[in-house]
């Protein structure tokens, strides 16, 4: 079977390398997220090196949002927190050499659920420290899959060929801000992109 499956030219798809080598970003490579994130796209292409000024980058990956949001989902007779619902939001945009956009700013959305003991609130806030790290993991992932995407890779290359317009000069005013908290309590809906 296997050999049936390789003689018709069936490749399992591995890791696809990034288009470019050099990479700055605003996300501290010191921090946890940081770390793993190096790692993660290391991997994929052994060759990117992260450097410390956005002239010396062929790309940019600009961190414009990261929050941790916790919310009662369910309340018990006496109105104590049954289930809390845990998100952590990470909003991004990757730009070119000249500033100009290779991916639009995207959200990427990770939720579980934390069932709760009103009992042991010591076990449960661990227990969501656990949970956080677990889903800043999934985070990862999904953001090396996203920025190593095929799209990613041609738009990449068609900007290179693109002269550079003025309008491409202009900065873009950004609202977003880093407010990263490990409790914030939002009860604003999230939107899944």
């Amino acid at each position: 079977m296997v050999l049936l499956i390789q003689g018709c030219g069936f490749r399992l798809q591995g890791a696809s390398p990034l288009p470019f080598n050099k990479l700055y970003t605003n996300i501290s490579l010191n921090s946890s997220f940081g770390a793993q994130l190096e790692r993660m796209l290391v991997a994929n292409t052994p060759e990117l090196t992260f450097v410390d000024k956005r002239d010396d980058a062929q790309a940019s990956l600009i961190q414009l949002q990261n929050r941790r949001i916790t919310r009662d989902v369910a309340l018990d007779p006496q109105g104590n927190v049954e289930e809390y619902q845990l998100n952590l939001q990470f909003r991004f945009e990757l730009l070119d050499h000249e500033g100009r956009k290779i991916l639009s700013p995207t959200t990427l959305v990770i939720t579980r659920y934390l069932p709760n003991d009103p009992d042991a609130t010591q076990a449960k806030e661990s227990e969501r420290a656990s949970m956080y790290a677990s889903m800043e993991e999934d985070l990862i992932e999904r953001l090396s899959r996203r920025l190593t995407a095929p799209d990613v890779s041609s738009r990449f290359e068609a900007l290179k060929d693109e002269p550079v317009t003025e309008e491409d000069l202009e900065e873009e005013e950004i609202e977003w801000q880093d407010d990263y908290e490990d409790d914030e309590e939002e009860f604003l809906p999230i939107l899944e992109y």
